[in-house]
């Protein structure tokens, strides 16, 4: 059985804490340990940071997704107006998006969106070291 949860926030940095709050209560009642709650906080945070940075000023809201599978949590993280998360091949470290190196680091699975919406879709499975 699967289940979905959604929140939508602005695009401002004030709010990325409640973000990183509900994500936690999330992977806390999948069933994640103390190590793997943080790693999802810290991801959620840096997406969301990553989203703000990228609209560059420009007022928007992030929808953030919790799909819950057994054994797994896929989170979306969205925003309606184009930004770039892709890394750029060869190119180096410190000319890429940190946040995304962080995220690809701690989470299982990473996906930029770019079509209908843009965003990071990330997934972490229990138990599983990324």
């Amino acid at each position: 059985m699967s289940e979905c949860i959604s929140l939508k926030i602005p695009s401002r940095p004030e709010y990325v804490s409640l973000a990183r709050l509900n994500s936690s209560a999330v992977a806390n009642s999948v069933g994640f340990d103390f190590e793997e709650i943080d790693d999802i906080k810290i991801a959620v945070a840096e997406a969301c940071n990553s989203i703000i940075d990228g609209l560059d000023g420009i007022e928007d809201s992030i929808n953030i997704e919790y799909l819950i599978e057994d054994m797994k949590l896929d989170i979306i993280i969205t925003t309606n107006h184009p930004i770039d998360c892709h890394l750029k091949e060869g190119d180096d470290v410190l000319d890429q998006n940190l946040s995304l190196l962080i995220i690809e680091t701690i989470m299982d699975e990473v996906e930029c969106l770019k079509d209908e919406v843009s965003g990071i879709k990330m997934t972490k499975r229990i138990g599983v070291d990324a």
